[in-house]
């Protein structure tokens, strides 16, 4: 079972949902660090905790990580590359400012405004560029619960043969 790296996925979803309601920069950016290193935490957690749970376990999280995960966009180029940036540099692919300014067209004329703090929060390049960033997180967290979904299944499924 993929106990460990589940609890790990759970306080990142918890992270997640405070983002999500989150109203100034410095919660914002709190509580992205602490998402994205759960996150990636999810699948060393997996390497290096549940898969000494068992042979089966050990060998479907090899699977996993040799047939799915190893190329998956989401892993490599959001996850992987997120948390080396902010973990290692302490820097963010996320929009830092604290306001966006938008033009709106009305009636032919063009009125600027500005969006509040955390209301938006691309991401500036990649392959979710100009993605809000916790719109991709969760795209994270929900791959992560496909996953292990998967590797629990394929546990089971070596154990029984």
């Amino acid at each position: 079972m993929t106990e460990h790296a589940r609890a790990a996925l759970a306080d990142c979803l918890f992270a997640w949902n405070k983002l999500e309601h989150c109203s100034d920069s410095q919660t914002f950016r709190i509580f992205w660090v602490a998402g994205i290193v759960l996150a990636r935490t999810v699948g060393d957690v997996l390497h290096k905790v549940d898969s000494e749970s068992s042979r089966a376990m050990k060998l479907a999280i090899k699977e996993a990580f040799e047939t799915r995960q190893k190329d998956a966009v989401i892993f490599t180029q959001f996850i992987k590359a997120e948390r080396d940036q902010l973990v290692h540099q302490y820097d963010t692919d996320v929009y830092a400012d604290d306001f966006i300014t938008l033009g709106i067209e009305l009636s032919g004329t063009v009125e600027l405004s500005n969006l509040d703090e955390c209301i938006y929060k691309p991401l500036g390049s990649g392959p979710y560029a100009s993605e809000d960033a916790r719109d991709v997180l969760k795209l994270a967290i929900d791959w992560w619960l496909r996953e292990l979904e998967w590797i629990d299944s394929k546990a089971l499924e070596i154990q029984t043969n």
